[in-house]
């Protein structure tokens, strides 16, 4: 974009607020000068963000099935009886395993922002969880049915913090552009994948340059002390792809070839819009990367800049939009927000799969490859005013529980699309009000060809 200079004379100023509301979701730099009644407004070319390469957080629910040394059907576990599987495996309260301001390093956040937990990027902790080598217990086909492609409900994430990867998964299997390119079904082993790295940036887009492929067997992935896959895994037990995938991927962060043992730990941490390009070689700018920062303003606009990267609306559902590049975001690494509420996680990446209208209320409709919403944290009531608001530091409500009268749901409880119920915790899938993804999201993009 071109550098703009104008003087607005102060008898003016809804002209600026509406210059601000037309290009407030794509500036990323604005400055602001007040002087003798005369405002003026200079703004420079859009600024990629960086995107920030130590998102990672465990899933609790596979952490649980490794300490616990048990298999467990989540999806027909009550939300009281997860609440106490959870509390069992990690031993402490629900709540102050989800709480960010905890320094315990076996709960599930980093210890420090912008660290990381060193425990779980350690190669001995990782290789810990690993009690043995071998095929998936519950089967050995790549997808099912057969001939079919990878589906965008299957990947969970493991006992990894590789939460950037699997939701990078989850988002190509969606979009409409990549859901039947990529996660073919593939025969025979071991199967040769493709990843793409030496990333270059060309008149303001940024795309990987270097390929390199890695062999992977499908019958030898790290099995957990319940004899089954600790890591990534299918939402139908059968299925390969996704284990293999990130196998792949392993091997590839270990140099390529045909590892037949990967460092798991070399996956650890990473960013969620970089695995969309490592995996598609597709490409990414200012224009499709986003710090929410840049939406402090106007949130809806987030809804808006989100729905260019989604098919067009249609007569059935004019303000439902799936995703045609695939696209995700990831919350901030920091104690400061209290990220109490387990739906939205700390450091943690999540699937965007379109956005969704209500009424007048704008979501963004996300998925947690965990695989599933986990149950609300049961809260002191202390720690809540009278409207059962949780309050920042200055006492503006940030998330509330249960009082319709407060104004927009935080949650959409809607059916979105006719695909799933937003309200159903089992398949991970949720609708975020613009108002709290802007607050709770660090950054969100996509990716192009």
């Amino acid at each position: 974009m071109a550098v703009f200079r104008n003087a607005i004379n102060a008898d003016n100023i809804p002209v600026f607020k509406q210059f601000y509301r037309i290009f407030q979701g794509e500036l990323l730099y604005k400055y602001l000068l007040c002087w003798n009644w005369t405002i003026h407004v200079e703004v420079w070319s859009m600024v990629m963000p960086v995107l920030r390469n130590t998102v990672g957080v465990r899933n609790p629910f596979a952490l649980a099935e490794a300490k616990l040394g048990k298999e467990i059907d989540w999806c027909n576990t009550s939300a009281e009886k997860k609440r106490e599987l959870i509390e069992r495996a990690f031993g402490a309260s629900y709540r102050e395993i989800f709480d960010p301001r905890n320094t315990n390093p076996t709960f599930i956040h980093p210890v420090k922002s912008g660290s990381g937990d060193p425990n779980q990027c350690d190669a001995a902790i990782v290789r810990s969880l690993i009690t043995g080598w071998g095929k998936n217990p519950l089967g050995n086909i790549y997808n099912e049915p057969v001939g079919s492609y990878g589906a965008f409900d299957d990947p969970v994430q493991g006992a990894l913090s590789d939460c950037f990867f699997i939701a990078a998964l989850s988002s190509i299997a969606f979009a409409s552009n990549t859901c039947q390119r990529f996660f073919v079904d593939i025969g025979g082993s071991p199967v040769t994948l493709t990843f793409w790295d030496g990333f270059v940036n060309k008149n303001g887009v940024t795309y990987p340059t270097v390929s390199r492929t890695v062999k992977v067997a499908n019958d030898h992935f790290p099995l957990g002390k319940n004899g089954k896959l600790v890591f990534a895994r299918s939402n139908t037990p059968e299925e390969l792809w996704i284990a293999m995938y990130e196998k792949g991927y392993a091997q590839w962060k270990c140099g390529g070839g045909s590892i037949d043992e990967p460092d798991y730990s070399k996956l650890c941490l990473g960013n969620p819009v970089t695995a969309l390009a490592n995996i598609t070689q597709y490409k990414y700018s200012a224009e499709s990367v986003f710090d929410t920062t840049a939406f402090a303003g106007d949130p809806t606009m987030i809804y808006t800049t989100l729905a260019k990267a989604c098919d067009g609306a249609t007569k059935k559902y004019p303000y439902d939009r799936k995703t045609y590049w695939p696209a995700v975001a990831y919350t901030y690494d920091s104690t400061a927000l209290p990220y109490s509420n387990p739906t939205i996680v700390r450091n943690h990446s999540y699937s965007i799969l379109g956005v969704h209208g209500s009424g007048a209320d704008r979501y963004i409709v996300l998925r947690n490859p965990w695989g599933q919403v986990p149950p609300s944290a049961i809260l002191d009531p202390a720690l809540l005013d009278k409207n059962r608001c949780l309050l920042d530091a200055q006492g503006n409500p940030v998330i509330c529980y249960g009082d319709p009268n407060l104004g927009p749901d935080v949650l959409s409880t809607k059916i979105w699309r006719g695909i799933t119920n937003l309200a159903e915790p089992n398949d991970g899938i949720f609708g975020l009000h613009v108002n709290a993804f802007q607050k709770y999201f660090q950054g969100f993009g996509w990716v192009f060809t």
